[in-house]
């Protein structure tokens, strides 16, 4: 993965790179869950998360897991840390790309 190439890299260039993703005002992860999931990946994230905590920076997450299969996926520190220093808002309606997939099918010329 990009990550396990960027963290066994001694370039200067990738490490100003993870020091970016530590000091960055916002990091966005969009769809947790959606990676492949090994060791490596389950303890990056709790870097970055812990690291992010820690320093106070601010992390926008979005995933459509809820806190028990974090839990499940990644670990009881990592699910912990998102329950009880993250707000967590939970959004509800229909899938947007299943909605634009049934209007492309009723507005096609075939």
């Amino acid at each position: 993965s990009l990550l396990f190439e960027k963290k066994f890299s001694f370039t200067k260039t990738e490490k100003e790179e993870e020091d970016y993703l530590l000091s960055c005002d916002l990091l966005i992860i969009d769809d947790l869950g959606s990676e492949m999931t090994n060791t490596f990946t389950i303890s990056e994230l709790f870097f970055y998360l812990n690291e992010r905590i820690l320093q106070k920076k601010a992390c926008l997450i979005s995933t459509n897991l809820s806190i028990n299969n974090l839990r499940d996926r990644y670990s009881d520190r990592i699910a912990s840390r998102l329950s009880s220093e993250y707000e967590i808002l939970k959004f509800f309606g229909p899938d947007i790309r299943i909605r634009k997939q049934a209007w492309a099918k009723q507005n096609s010329p075939i």
